[in-house]
């Protein structure tokens, strides 16, 4: 095989190789449990979409 084949299907390999995570999907009725005691919010006081950056603490989509 020639050397270029090969180093391009090793590319192609590593490029589409994507390791699974194990993140939780985000939600918006959720809430990181280390801003506050109550971890749910109402689906009808959410009026707009905020994303938070909280040290420690998953990224948060208010």
């Amino acid at each position: 095989m020639d050397v270029k084949v090969l180093a391009v299907m090793v590319i192609l390999t590593v490029a589409l190789w994507t390791p699974e995570t194990d993140a939780k999907p985000i939600s918006l009725v959720e809430r990181c449990w280390c801003r506050t005691t109550h971890n749910t919010v109402p689906q009808r006081s959410i009026r707009e979409i905020k994303f938070l950056h909280t040290p420690n603490c998953p990224f948060q989509v208010m």
